[in-house]
């Protein structure tokens, strides 16, 4: 059997074929990988604290911020969340079940359901902020200086905006 043999340009770091140098689209498919990555890589850390050191996933953990601020209907959380209303639903099911949140009905239409926390769901919510300063300072600031955490902070709002005036909302 004849082996076969790539006679064209190989990486210099890893020896394989390839050109070394990325075209220019190739490193924009890369860069967005890289942020993806990241992001995915950094929740997951912020999702095993938030389990292991609260009892709570990191949605139910987004949901009890969104519900500090006061009662809230499910279609609205649904629209701030990146959740459909059936999702919404189900996570207020499972933090009702926890004793972390009640559920109302709307005093002005009966077919609105609201959400608010109950008193459990408050210290929850303190408990788990504290643990997710702590580990947002290790995993993410900590790498960073101040001028990248700056630079990064103004890039992602340009990110945030303009997604935001292309896709309003997930629902």
């Amino acid at each position: 059997m004849d082996e076969i043999r790539w006679t064209g340009p190989v990486d210099g770091m890893t020896g394989c074929p390839g050109t070394g140098h990325p075209e220019p689209d190739e490193q924009l498919i890369h860069e967005f990988g890289l942020l993806l990555s990241a992001t995915n890589r950094l929740s997951r850390i912020a999702g095993r604290a938030f389990e292991h050191d609260a009892g709570i996933t990191h949605a139910m953990f987004e949901m009890l911020r969104r519900l500090n601020e006061g009662c809230s209907s499910m279609s609205h959380l649904a629209e701030e969340m990146i959740f459909t209303s059936g999702g919404v639903t189900r996570l207020i099911d499972r933090m009702d079940k926890a004793g972390l949140v009640v559920r109302y009905t709307s005093a002005t239409d009966r077919r609105i359901q609201q959400a608010g926390l109950t008193d459990k769901g408050r210290e929850t919510l303190a408990r788990a902020e504290r643990i997710h300063v702590e580990t947002l300072r290790r995993a993410f600031a900590g790498p960073l200086t101040d001028e990248q955490r700056a630079a990064l902070k103004q890039i992602l709002v340009t990110l945030e905006h303009s997604s935001r005036a292309e896709l309003p909302n997930l629902g």
